[in-house]
């Protein structure tokens, strides 16, 4: 991530069918890398519900002045799938990053 950047990752939480999950309860916490914040909590922790849609929608803002790369875990209970921006399923315990 660049010095400064803001950066977007929506989270998308769905049933079996492809239909969204509303309202279903999202944490992300920032494992790793230059010193970053969610926009939400102004801290490297926070938790989303998703929308109409499924989805949460994380602004991770680069807070350190270093370019680098952020390890971010996202966790909903349940049984899940997630997806990455290309759109195809990850599993149950996915590993979704962003460049």
């Amino acid at each position: 991530m660049l010095p400064q950047a803001t950066h977007s990752f929506p989270v998308r939480v769905f049933r079996s069918d492809g239909s969204g999950i509303p309202g279903q309860e999202v944490e992300a916490e920032i494992l790793d890398g230059p010193g970053a914040v969610f926009q939400t909590s102004n801290a490297p922790a926070a938790t989303l519900h998703t929308n109409a849609n499924g989805i949460a929608d994380f602004l991770v803002q680069n807070t350190s002045g270093r370019s680098g790369v952020n390890r971010i875990r996202f966790t909903a209970n349940g049984a899940f799938y997630a997806t990455a921006s290309d759109g195809k399923p990850k599993g149950a315990n996915p590993s979704i990053g962003h460049t």
